[in-house]
């Protein structure tokens, strides 16, 4: 009996040290050669909110704590399926679909990881085609309604 919880234990730190959340993949693609990354911390946001008019967008922009974009356009094709690989496997690391569509040629997916108080804690957003590659990170503690009624998903 003590060698299977032994084994179970030792499964399960493999298993918490292999998984990988958003933050690591963008820290990981981050200084890949021709890699363009950029970070807003939240109080742009604060800022750009501030800016706009009454809006689902701008509780949206109040409510983040900061936004990091990677653009692997210039970098090697392997290095952007890795990305986009990688980025589509969070979905089996507890972040949901929250929508994706197509659009000209790109495929732009978003994907979001909720908290216990259901309110969006991580949003992807994987923005991908044979030429372009790019992801936005978004950090924050956001209202699903309201990020839906800024994207123009509700009705």
């Amino acid at each position: 009996m003590k060698k299977i919880l032994i084994a179970f234990f030792l499964l399960l730190t493999c298993q918490w040290v292999l998984a990988q959340d958003a933050t690591t993949i963008f820290r990981n693609f981050q200084d890949k050669k021709h890699a363009e990354y950029v970070s807003a911390p939240g109080l742009v946001m604060g800022i750009v909110a501030s800016k706009l008019k009454v809006g689902n967008l701008q509780a949206v922009l109040s409510d983040i704590h900061s936004a990091k974009v990677l653009t692997l356009n210039q970098c090697s094709r392997c290095t952007r399926k890795r990305f986009a690989k990688k980025i589509s496997k969070l979905s089996k690391k507890g972040y949901e679909e929250f929508s994706g569509f197509k659009q000209d040629d790109n495929n732009i997916s978003v994907m979001a990881k909720k908290g216990f108080d259901n309110m969006i804690k991580e949003a992807v957003v994987l923005i991908s085609s044979k030429n372009n590659c790019i992801g936005i990170l978004i950090t924050g503690n956001i209202n699903p309604e309201d990020a839906a009624a800024a994207m123009g998903l509700s009705q």
